[in-house]
């Protein structure tokens, strides 16, 4: 009779795999609508504007938490590519000076859902091993 023996993960398996997530989100998020314009069959992705800059900051988070150079960094750079969905966010809100309404899309949600998922991840992180 065989028995298997089922492997407990700490919590430092469970922010790292809650961080590499994030980091998926954030770059998938990139290549999806950001901004659309009201009454107007027009959108744009994350990559014509500010979301080259989170698919790089992405890209360097996800390598960085797969070789284990992750401590403070990797959340450094996701915290910043949704300080980047957060402006985009607050100016496509506050661009109504042409009289056209922009609409915030899914791209910028998932970018700033994701980040705040990698930043609260952390600190529940720290917070346990302090």
């Amino acid at each position: 009779m065989e028995t298997r023996v089922k492997q407990v993960q700490g919590p430092t398996a469970i922010f790292k795999k809650i961080a590499l997530i994030s980091t998926l989100v954030v770059a998938i998020a990139a290549f999806l609508p950001w901004i659309s314009a009201e009454g107007f069959d027009i959108s744009t992705n994350g990559m014509s504007g500010d979301g080259v800059i989170t698919l790089i900051l992405a890209a360097i988070s996800f390598l960085l938490i797969l070789i284990n150079k992750w401590k403070y960094v990797p959340v450094i750079l996701l915290l910043l590519a949704g300080a980047v969905g957060v402006m985009d966010w607050v100016n496509a809100s506050n661009a109504d000076a042409s009289g056209v309404i922009l609409n915030v899309e899914i791209g910028i949600y998932l970018t700033v859902g994701a980040s705040a998922l990698a930043l609260i991840s952390f600190v529940i992180h720290w917070i346990k091993n302090k």
